[in-house]
């Protein structure tokens, strides 16, 4: 394909900033929650240059809540001219926002087409919001094998938030052992969600390799970075005396001490 048609597919395919009606999200940040991962990597700080040599393009930065719908107009316009200039971080901004519907209605449809061309310039994002798209039904039919597919190939990219989705893929097919593989390289890159997984699946008594002390490890690990289902685990797991020696149930009360300093509900 020539960059001449790569240019036109773009801008036939991306909506015009007059056309749309747009509306800032309320009391959040514009990138917070959703699914997949934008880029962000087209934005910098107001002190640094434009990665695309689009003027302006840096107005706005990822760390600044976008507000009103002008600014938001505005995020969008750099965006769009950035994505048809061949940038492909803008692209894959694009298509997360279209997912997610971040400021627009969400087209799930055209983030997957978005996604697809960003996937084929191999980008790794892509490829992991390609694999939530076919996880979560997004624009596709669910597929949780295709969804592996992509996750794997985005894990291979270098983006290591993949290997927690493949362990959770892995565990509802009561694959276990593939399970804990997956969650542990997550958990080795700091993913508190796959520590969270490790532990989970090496307390399973239907895990091959049973392993309590490696579960406890990593669940307290997560537990004492603020994760809350870790703590939950924990305090579930500390319950039953035939799980764990706890004398005077001094560790339960320990944890469940936590998980009300995590929640607010202790000082």
């Amino acid at each position: 394909m020539t960059q001449i048609s790569i240019i036109h597919i773009l801008d036939t395919l991306l909506p015009s900033v007059e056309s749309l009606e747009f509306q800032a999200p309320a009391g959040s940040q514009f990138y917070g929650g959703g699914i997949g991962m934008p880029a962000q990597c087209v934005f910098k700080r107001a002190s640094e240059p434009s990665l695309s040599g689009v003027e302006g393009l840096n107005i706005v930065s990822p760390e600044q809540q976008l507000e009103d719908n002008q600014a938001l107009a505005l995020h969008y316009s750099h965006l769009r001219q950035a994505a048809v200039d061949e940038n492909v971080e803008a692209l894959i901004d694009l298509a997360w926002i279209w997912l997610n519907g971040r400021g627009v209605p969400a087209d799930h449809q055209l983030a997957w087409r978005l996604n697809k061309l960003a996937a084929a310039q191999g980008r790794g994002e892509a490829l992991f919001n390609l694999g939530e798209q076919c996880a979560c039904g997004k624009g596709v039919k669910t597929d949780l094998c295709e969804a592996a597919d992509y996750y794997e190939q985005a894990y291979n990219k270098g983006i290591h938030r993949a290997a927690t989705a493949l362990g959770g893929i892995h565990e509802q097919f009561s694959n276990l052992n593939m399970a804990y593989i997956w969650y542990l390289r997550g958990a080795t890159s700091g993913d508190l969600q796959a520590a969270c997984g490790v532990g989970r699946v090496s307390l399973n008594d239907a895990m091959r390799h049973h392993d309590v002390a490696s579960g406890l490890y990593w669940l307290q690990h997560a537990a004492l970075m603020g994760h809350k289902e870790a703590t939950r685990l924990l305090i579930t797991f500390l319950e039953s005396p035939h799980n764990f020696p706890d004398m005077d149930g001094r560790l339960h009360r320990f944890w469940c001490e936590h998980l009300l300093r995590l929640e607010g509900r202790l000082f």
